[in-house]
Formats: structure tokens, sequence, C-alpha cells
């Protein structure tokens, strides 16, 4: 999978499955599915680093992620144009 950095509103992007130790942000039903950028949100250390007081924590981008619902759930029966977006930082994305 292609690193996230640098990219812009518009990119599609694949949310990895990363194991998780207590703590993430990150919502299990988004993990392996691929959505859009939709906003570049901020920089700021990652919650999971933050959680634990980490010296070391750097900061990295949250991005605004949309998905088309139906892709989400297995069995949708909303309409085909529902979304959902949540914010992500970007160690969780990888580019498509």
């Amino acid at each position: 999978m292609k690193d996230v950095r640098q990219s812009r509103v518009g990119d599609t992007v694949t949310v990895r499955d990363l194991p998780v130790v207590f703590y993430t942000r990150t919502p299990e039903y988004v993990r392996g599915a691929t959505g859009t950028i939709a906003t570049v949100a901020y920089e700021s250390p990652a919650a999971e680093d933050e959680t634990w007081d980490r010296p070391d924590a750097k900061p990295e981008w949250f991005y605004v992620v949309e998905f088309n619902q139906s892709e989400l759930w297995h069995g949708y029966t909303g309409t085909a144009t529902d979304t959902l977006r949540t914010e992500l930082p970007e160690r969780w994305l990888a580019a498509v």
C-alpha cells in the first residue's frame, strides 16, 4: 500500500486494518474500506499516542474520509448516494 502523505481532497484511500492495543479512534466498520478524502483536517499527534502520553509522539495529518454506506454494511437498504464521513489519522490510511 502506498503512503497517504501529501494526499489531497478527492484522493481515494483505503483504511488499513492495523492491530489495536487498547485504544483507537478508528471505527472497526471502516477498516479495509475504500473512501475519498473530503477534507484535510489538521495536524496533531494521534489519539493512540496521546492516550499513552508518548514523549516521542510525532504529529500526523488527519483526514475526513467519505464512504458510501452501501459499501460499509452488507444488506444496506438506504439509497446508493448515502454516505458517511469520519476523521482518520494518516497512519490508518493507504493511498489507492
